[in-house]
């Protein structure tokens, strides 16, 4: 199965690997990690829920992409503000096209209790550049998330405002479980979204026998069918079943006007056909 793949950037200490192994729901093997950097880590995993199946590589990046470049700057808000816009350069240039159009999700990490609000918003544009630039290559059907991990309430809530009017969803990774209102949230939310997501490589699962509902629908069809020849009859047998969709009953109406001057090898031939397409609309 072709893998999808989720971007998950961040500067050092932002959550990055703390994602992937919740994502994963399992402890990462760092052995082979560099701790220079975590730029250009990929951990692999599978999604399984109850609708479908697939394989996400989650691809992890990071500016500056060597920490030990800036030991003693790793703090100055200009410096990693201006990595981070030479990230955006070189992974929104021609040669980064063909990843851009693979990726499905993009998960923003920062570190929001050790920078101010302005390098937050600083970030946001760069963010949100590269959000509309997958966007623009790959079309719809892309997932953006800031990540945030604080668990200072007050600081959580300026972020959220300065996340909200760029498009994002804010998540505090130290939050999980329900809200008052029974909303998922922080770490639970963020899984929520990842299965939700409308994946574009997935393996759809069979819900229940297949077998059984197709001999579901074969008797129901023949009952139906039944009803239908007998004129009045056919929309009394529907209307018993509780099915009062008004697209329905034009079928059935149409469908009595069609038969009308048929015999009746006709009417039984045109009638299967047109109760196979009100079962598989049902």
């Amino acid at each position: 199965m072709i893998p999808n793949h989720v971007l998950v950037l961040g500067a050092p200490n932002t959550g990055k690997i703390r994602i992937c192994e919740l994502i994963s729901s399992r402890k990462l093997d760092f052995s082979s990690v560099d701790s220079k950097s975590h730029s250009g880590l990929i951990f692999k995993t599978d999604l399984s829920t109850k609708y479908y199946s697939l394989k996400l590589n989650l691809l992890v990046d990071e500016y500056p992409q060597h920490r030990d470049s800036l030991e003693c700057d790793l703090e100055e808000e200009e410096v990693k503000i201006n990595e981070l816009k030479a990230w955006r350069k070189e992974f929104l240039s021609d040669g980064y096209r063909e990843l851009r159009e693979a990726i499905d999700g993009l998960i923003f990490c920062v570190r929001i209790d050790q920078v101010s609000s302005k390098h937050i918003e600083e970030s946001l544009h760069v963010f949100s550049d590269v959000r509309d630039k997958l966007i623009e290559d790959r079309g719809d059907g892309l997932f953006s998330v800031v990540v945030g991990n604080s668990n200072t309430r007050k600081i959580n809530e300026e972020v959220e405002d300065l996340v909200i009017p760029f498009g994002f969803e804010y998540i505090n990774l130290f939050e999980k479980g329900e809200d008052e209102f029974r909303v998922k949230i922080g770490q639970d939310r963020l899984l929520e979204i990842i299965e939700t997501n409308e994946w574009s490589q997935m393996d759809l699962k069979k819900i229940g026998d297949p077998d059984a509902y197709n001999a579901k629908k074969r008797n129901d069809m023949s009952d139906m069918t039944r009803g239908l020849l007998n004129d009045q009859e056919g929309e009394e047998e529907i209307l018993s079943k509780e099915i009062d969709l008004e697209e329905v009953l034009m079928k059935v109406q149409q469908a009595k006007q069609d038969v009308k001057d048929m015999d009746d090898d006709q009417k039984e031939a045109y009638t299967n056909k047109v109760i196979k397409d009100i079962i598989d609309f049902i």
